[in-house]
């Protein structure tokens, strides 16, 4: 339900500022990637996402809530989560 909620939102955020090089990035952890696909198909977003199913961010991220978010800089640097 936090997706469903936080997705459009994002969705929006990133139409407003493309032109500004801002971009969202989603990362689908489910272990079979194709319940996010599908989910997906239900609940299609303009944004890139990605497929995690080794579940590795959130241990390199130090993440455990979904959705998450973080933005990120040019240089790569986190500079909120």
């Amino acid at each position: 339900a936090p997706c469903l909620i936080s997705m459009p939102l994002m969705n929006d955020l990133r139409n407003k500022y493309l032109n500004d090089g801002f971009e969202v990035l989603a990362v689908n952890i489910d272990t079979d990637p194709q319940d996010g696909i599908n989910f997906l198909e239900e609940n299609p977003v303009n944004y890139p996402v990605i497929a995690d199913p080794a579940v590795s961010l959130p241990t390199i991220y130090r993440f455990n809530n979904m959705p998450t978010g973080f933005l990120i800089d040019r240089e790569g640097t986190i500079k909120f989560d």
